[in-house]
This record gives structure tokens, sequence and C-alpha cells, in this order.
């Protein structure tokens, strides 16, 4: 829904569009939407005109993200409309844009004004188009043949201002048999006949002032024949065009219809009319109609549409049938009248609501139900406090719905066997509050299928009974974010809820959350503000199974007993977690063969974050393991450990944070594997440390390889060769520091020079470094100097560049740190070359949220690979390997969408056998 009439004309784009008028007197009062392109490439938009009488609309775009305020003179001009096609000869006031070719991806921008200087409401529908554009605009209720009124009762009142325009597709074009003019302010009824007889209707504009005048809006109407005694024909939706009515009447007359036995016969309370009445028709058992009428004049003035006591209508619609809110006395979702006199909603009828009338659908108590649930473009549906409505079929929203608190939907299937789905809009303002999804044990499936991502404001329930202890919610690889508990207790195995690839469950409440379900997640999300997800603890298997990615950004999930189960073999399954995002409790992850690695993001309410990482090598024969943190830090050992690294003798008393727990399977074997551990929330850090280790019940011991100096926060040990049933992680403590730890060091190639990074984890004693570089080793010469930092625990950075390096010649460089003292000790070699085809490799936007556009312009025709690595060396997406002329070549990436969390990845470009990176960063 939007509204132009507080609105201005600041930040325009300088040129107005061209198809917008009158020209040079039309002020702008605009109102801004933007959209993100589909893949298809393709959307369609049209405009529903509430108090705004003629709206004008103008695409603009692609955009890479969003655009600073300001910049709206710069936006790219793509296309304008003024009016919808015509139907016939026929046009309207409302908008219509169909953009095809559009950038998947890209951000784009519509602006809604008023023709000439008209303000006021209106509402503005946005679909994806599909492939080539051929999925069609939804049908309006009552304005589309579709979705036409069925006729309850003998007499209809349409308020003012009655029918406008058409709806979303043009059914019949003018000068088509008895069709004079195409669609004009149509409205559609189906009439049922229950007996053999005659049917006879009147149609009187609510502006005719009464006998002896003939002075009143034009309608017209035609009537087509779409089933004989039951039987479907010859005339559907589709066709109506080429069938010809079986009666219609396009007289300048306003009142008109069909009566007694003789054309052009008008029943006596209509005097002068007789040339717009066609004679009654002749009916059976069981035919059905299609009654179009139609405002000719275009003119704001309503109907009645009144059937002669004769005339054999049925009064009940058909089981299955669909009813089409009319809103005629008020906003009661119970009252029949409300529903074009038909019959209050329960699960044998469909229903539809519609738009146009004034008064829209509200539902109060616990009792509300219907079959399929339409609610369509500009229409809404508000569920009061504490109501809920039981929808028996599918959902789709087009429109608005309002879930006010502690409201509840509920996707409920009485029969053995009956799938759903949700479509439309469910997230935003048309959030769910309570979400239920009961269905019947059934070996069919009995599914729920979502087709777009939805809020759930309040708690997601699956099955409330055991007469529900069946069904599956498949989340289609969507969104759901939940804020309250998430609750599948019935459910029988085996069992599947939200496992589809690519589904995402969030947790974003701002209260203590529960979980409970027997069934696997794909995607986790943890957006929690409040005090934690907990997790069930009736049975063992009430675990948080996770097959896709755990990313942890705010909240802890609290696992009691139980523990969360990530049987997701990628090293990159589980983020690493911070301060307020964790498992407070137990975590296990699955181990690939090909090793990598592990985070677990674990710790306590008392302790905090204590995460923890295992990296294993190439080959690693461990499946799992379950990891937690326990308050408890160990006792100094006796004996002492140590010394190593030259002086280190642990010989005080541990980190006193506490101990980490872990259980493998299998609990025996030679994988050998690096331990980091991220310390948090101590009190007694000494001025060297290292990660001990405990196996079952011997004593604390130091296993694998000495490594340097490493900072607090995050020390390491490599070179570890077992795991047991379980085993213990602590940090010992030495009183003196371990020497400079060099945690990296590399050198990158760009277009005219060579740089050297490298980092540091500590310092002890650090006078500089020198830098040396040579084309034929081992003979090296002096290149430059950076300072150190003296003595330090934190993370040190460096750089240097290389400006005498020559293109096509490869360089070796090594680090010499020298300490204030003069002891001195070489790095490794490192290696790069500068290209002699001289290429550009760049990324647009970089941190980037959704995607980014990764583009390499090169010289010359050139061999080129471009490939997307994580932080883990993991390869990710190989984006282009072959020829490339020369030119600038654009390429899409986003991690997300593939699968990956958010984070680093590394962009390696090779081209002729040179490689270059550019470090690229994902935000959420």
């Amino acid at each position: 829904a939007g509204n132009n009439s507080c609105s201005g004309n600041a930040d325009e784009p300088v040129a107005q569009p061209s198809c917008y008028g009158p020209a040079g007197s039309n002020p702008l009062n605009t109102v801004w939407y933007s959209f993100t392109a589909p893949a298809s490439g393709c959307v369609k938009i049209r405009t529903t005109l509430g108090t705004l009488g003629n709206t004008q609309i103008a695409a603009y775009g692609p955009v890479a993200g969003t655009i600073a305020a300001g910049s709206g003179s710069t936006l790219p001009y793509l296309s304008c409309n003024q009016d919808l096609p015509p139907c016939g000869y026929n046009s309207y006031p409302s908008s219509e844009l169909i953009l095809n070719g559009l950038s998947a991806g890209m951000t784009y921008y519509i602006s809604v004004d008023g023709y000439g200087s008209q303000t006021g409401s209106f509402s503005i529908f946005i679909m994806d188009g599909g492939i080539g554009c051929t999925v069609q605009f939804p049908p309006t209720p009552g304005q589309d043949c579709a979705l036409a009124f069925p006729v309850c009762k003998t007499n209809i009142t349409v308020a003012d201002p009655g029918p406008q325009a058409v709806g979303n597709i043009c059914e019949f074009s003018s000068n088509v048999n008895c069709l004079l003019s195409g669609e004009r302010g149509s409205y559609w009824y189906t009439v049922r006949i229950m007996n053999n007889g005659f049917l006879e209707f009147n149609i009187v504009p609510n502006d005719w002032a009464g006998a002896p005048s003939t002075m009143a809006t034009d309608y017209d109407f035609a009537v087509w024949k779409t089933k004989t005694a039951g039987v479907p024909g010859p005339a559907n939706c589709g066709n109506l065009s080429s069938v010809p009515p079986i009666s219609c009447n396009y007289s300048y007359l306003g009142v008109t219809g069909c009566f007694s036995a003789t054309a052009a016969t008008a029943p006596a309370a209509y005097p002068g009319f007789g040339d717009a009445y066609q004679p009654r028709i002749a009916v059976q058992t069981g035919d059905e109609y299609l009654l179009n009428v139609s405002n000719f004049t275009n003119s704001t003035s309503g109907f009645t549409l009144n059937f002669s006591g004769t005339s054999p209508i049925a009064t009940v619609p058909p089981a299955g049938g669909t009813l089409v809110w009319t809103g005629s006395l008020n906003t009661d979702w119970y009252n029949p009248e409300n529903w074009g006199g038909c019959a209050a909603p329960n699960c044998v009828y469909n229903v539809s609501i519609s738009s146009f009338p004034v008064n829209q659908p509200s539902i109060t108590g616990l009792t509300a139900t219907c079959g399929s649930l339409d609610i369509t473009m500009g229409a809404s549906l508000s569920l009061q406090a504490n109501s809920q409505l039981k929808v028996c079929g599918s959902l789709v929203n087009n429109g608005i719905l309002n879930a006010m608190s502690n409201s509840t939907l509920l996707m409920q299937s009485d029969s053995v066997l009956q799938n759903q789905t949700m479509t439309g809009g469910m997230t935003g303002t048309n959030k769910f509050w309570h979400l239920t999804v009961n269905k019947p044990s059934t070996a069919g499936g009995n599914t729920v299928l979502l087709n777009n991502d939805i809020d759930n404001f309040g708690n997601f329930t699956l099955g409330t009974s055991a007469t529900y202890a069946g069904g599956i919610l498949n989340a289609n690889g969507k969104h759901h974010r939940v804020g309250g508990h998430f609750n599948v207790r019935y459910a029988s195995l085996p069992f599947a809820v939200y496992n589809a690839a690519g589904s995402t469950l969030e947790f974003n409440g701002a209260a203590t959350q529960n979980y409970f379900n027997p069934g696997t997640l794909h995607n986790v999300l943890l957006n929690h503000t409040g005090t934690g997800v907990t997790l069930g603890n009736s049975t063992v298997t009430d675990w948080m199974t996770v097959a896709g990615v755990l990313t942890f950004n705010q909240g802890k999930i609290i696992t009691g007993a139980n523990r969360v189960n990530v049987i997701n073999t990628a090293p990159a399954s589980v983020t690493a977690g911070n301060a307020a995002s964790f498992v407070d409790g137990n975590l296990k992850r699955a181990f690939a063969p090909s090793g990598g690695s592990y985070d677990f993001p674990v710790g306590t309410l008392l302790r905090g974050y204590q995460r923890i990482n295992y990296n294993f090598g190439s080959v690693n024969d461990r499946l799992n393991a379950t990891v937690w943190f326990s308050n408890t830090a160990p006792a100094t050992p006796a004996p002492f450990l140590g010394p190593e690294c030259v002086t280190a003798l642990y010989d005080q008393a541990p980190l006193n944070h506490g101990t980490w727990y872990a259980q493998t399977t299998p609990s025996t074997g030679s994988a050998i594997y690096s331990v980091t551990a991220h310390n948090n929330n101590y009190t007694n850090a000494m001025s060297g440390y290292t990660v001990m280790v405990k196996h079952n019940t011997a004593a604390w011991g130091l296993e694998g390889s000495c490594l340097a100096a490493s900072p607090i926060t995050a020390v390491q040990r490599s070179g570890l060769s077992m795991m047991s049933a379980t085993s213990q992680f602590a940090i010992a403590q030495a009183l003196s520091p371990l020497p400079v730890e060099l945690l990296s060091f590399t050198a990158k190639a760009h277009q005219k020079f060579i740089r050297l990074n490298w980092i540091t984890g500590s310092e002890v004693n650090n006078h500089g470094f020198e830098i040396h570089r040579s084309s034929s080793p081992p003979e090296f010469q002096y290149l430059g100097w950076r300072p150190g930092a003296g003595t330090t625990s934190q993370e040190t950075r460096y750089e240097f560049d290389d400006f005498d390096a020559k293109p096509g010649v490869l360089y070796y460089y090594k680090l010499r740190q020298i300490d204030f003292d003069g002891q001195t000790e070489w790095s490794e070699n490192v290696a790069a070359r500068i290209g002699e085809s001289g290429f550009i490799l760049s990324a647009l936007p970089n941190p980037y949220s959704g995607f980014s556009n990764i583009s390499i312009q090169v010289e010359k025709s050139s061999e080129v690979k471009l490939e997307v690595f994580s932080k883990l060396g993991q390869l990710v997406e190989v984006l282009y390997d072959g020829l490339l002329e020369n030119g600038f070549h654009t390429y899409e990436f986003g991690a997300s969408k593939l699968g990956y969390p958010a984070g680093v990845y590394i962009i390696k470009a090779t081209v002729d056998g040179q490689p270059s990176y550019l470090r690229l960063i994902e935000t959420d």
C-alpha cells in the first residue's frame, strides 16, 4: 500500500520519464520502492487505485546494492507506464510495467506518481514473471472470470463506486460477436441453476432517479453458458472471445437485463428501458452461467442485480467452490452477507479476499475456518488478538495479512492425505504470530510446502495432539524466522522438517525460546537477543540436528543434557561464534575423511564463550567429536610439564577459566591434528602458555610440536596424534614468554610491484625484520627494513612493497628477524612474479551482502581461471575457466546463495599461468 499525498519531488532523476504527462505541468509527488531482480530476469508490476485516481510509474536501475541519499539524480532510467494496456478500445488509469532482461541479484527502483498533480492512496504489486515473462498476474476476485462472484441470493447490491476498470485478465475484446466493447468496469458472476425454468434479472444503476427518467449510468451485460445439465461447456474463462454469449445487450440505456419471452420488453417498474432488455433464458437443472456486468460509462455509480423470484438459482455454493468477500455489511468474517449472501466460510469452501470493498475482513475468536485462502492484490485480512484461523487447504497472500498479538494461523488437514502450500507475502508486516501445522498420520506424506520465506513472531508448532501425529513441513529452501518456541512433538519417524537444501531456520526471539524436534534441520541461524534457545530434554533423540550450516550471530543454544548435532562434514558448516553467540553445552560435529579446520564455539553461562578449534591434516580417521566446556580448571600438573621451546617450563597453575572435553568416534587411531584454544574470562594469565592434553584417566601432558608464542586468546599446538574416548584440553602456563611467532608470510604480485605481508602472533624483544630478495637462490640480497613491535602478546601485521621487481621474473623473498640482543632467525621463502600481460582484478561491492560482482580486465587475449576459496582453502566455486578476450569481464558471486556462511573468501585469478589473489568479505 502507498500514498503520495505528503510526498515531494526532492532527490529525483533529472529527466522526467517520457510517458509522464501532461508535459510541463506535472509536479512530481513520488513514492519510491526498490526490489532485487529474481533469477528469471523478469518482473511484472501493477498499481491499483485508491483515492489516487490515475497513477504513472517509472523504473530505474540496475544498481549494485543500495544507493545513498541524494543519489536519485544519477539513477539510470529504464522504462515507464502511464496507463494499463487497453482491453479492446478501453484504457484504464492504473499502470503496468513488464520488465525483462534484468540482471539477477541487482537492485532496481520504482517511482509511483499521480498523473498531473493528483495525489492519494494506491497499491503496488510486484511478482516474478518467470523465464520469458510467462507467469501471469493472479486473477482479481469479482473482476476476473476465474474468481467470479457466486450468486446465492435474488438481490445483490453493489455500493458506489461500483466496478472500476478491469481485473488482471482481459477476457474479451471489442466488437466480438455481440460484444460492442471490451471489458469496461466489469464484475463477473457465476449463476448455478437448481431446477428447470427461466432465468430473469435486472441491472439497475444506483444513480437512476426512478421512473419516468431514463438517465442513468450505462450498464451492459453478457451471458455465457458454462455447463449444460452439469456437463462442462461450451464456454469457459479461456475462450470467451471466441464462444458467442447466449445473450447480451449493449444499449446506451442504463437499466438492462433479461425479461419475458419477448425481446425489447422491460418490466413495468422500468418504463422506457425496453431496448436494453433481452428475452428471458430457458434453463434446466445443473446448468451454469457466467454473467458479465459492465459499467460502460465508467462512472462511480454502483448497481443492484436482482433476479426474479421464479428464477431457479442455487442459494448455496457447491462444495469446493469459492466464496468471494464482498464486505456488504461490515468487517465480520462470520456473516454470510459479507460473502455475497452465500455462506459463512468453512473447510468445504475456498475463500478469496478482494481489494475493492471498503470493509475488509476481520477475525475474532477461535472458530474461523476456510478451505484454501487467497488474499488478493490490495486486499487485507486481520487476525485480531488471541484469534485463530484454520486453513484446510492452501494459503496465498498477495495482499496484507495483519496478525495481531497471540493470534494463530492453523494449517490443518483433517483428511487422511491432503498436501498444502503457503505462498506469497509472509514476512515483515505480513508476519504470522503463532503458526501451527496439524497433520494426521499417513504413509502418503501429508506435507505443508513453503513457497516463500516466513516470519513467525510467536511459536511454531507441528502436531498439537496424538490425532495429528504425522506430516511434514517442507521448508523448500526458504527462510523461516521464529521468535517463540519451536515444538515438533507428535511427529512419527521417519520425519523431515526444514531439511530441504538451502532451508534456514532463524531464531530471533527476545525471550527464552524452547526447541523440541526429532527431525533434521538444514541451515540454522542464531539471532536471539534473550537468554538463549533451550533444547528439550525428554529423550536422547531430542537433539538439534543440522544438515547444513550452523551460524552464530547472536544468542546461545542451551543444550542441558542434550546436544547440537551437526552432521555436515564440511569444515565451514559451523561458524566461529562470538562472545554473545555459542553453544552452552554439548556440540557434536562430523568430520570429513580429508580433514580440515573445525571450530567448536562452546562455553558456559559462568565462563562465557570458550571456542576451540581442531585442524586435521589431509587424512583423518575420526568420524566425529562431541565437545563441551567445564567451568573447573585443572590443578597444576605434577610433575611440571616441559621445558620446551628452549626456555618454557610449565610449572605455574593452569589458566583458571576451565577445561574443554572431547569425546570422539572411533576412540583410537592415528589422526594428526592441531588445536587452537580461544580463551576468555580468565584472571591468572602468565607470560608463556601452551595447550596441554589429558586422555581418559592418564596424567596431563604435552603432545606434538612446540609452537612459538601465540596470543593467549588463541593458544596453538600442532602435531597431536591421539584423541581418545574422552580427552581434556587446558592451558598450561610458564613464567617465561616464548619467542616471536610468525603466523604467516606471503608475497602477492600487483600490476607494477610485489607486496609482502607478514603477521606475528606475539613478539619478545623483537628489534625488527630485514627483507631479502633473490631471483636465483640461494644467493639473496638485502632489500629493506621494517622495525618490530618489541615485546607484545598481540597480533601484529607488517607490509613491504617491492617496486623494483620486473615483469616476468620469479622473485624469492625471506625475512631475517633480529632481537635487540642481536640474535636472529630466518623465515621460510615465499615467491611471486608480476605477469607480463597486465590485468586488473576487482570486486564491487566489497564487503558485500547477498552478492558481489567479480571483475577482471585483461589487456590481451589470455587463458584465465577465476576461482573462489573459503578462508580454510576449500574450493567454493569456479567462476570462469577458459580463454578471455581483451577487455572487461564481470561474474556474480554470493557465498550465501551457494549455502556457505558469511565471512572471508579468497578470489584467485590465474592469468596465463600467473596467479593473483583478492580478499572478499560477505556480511550478514
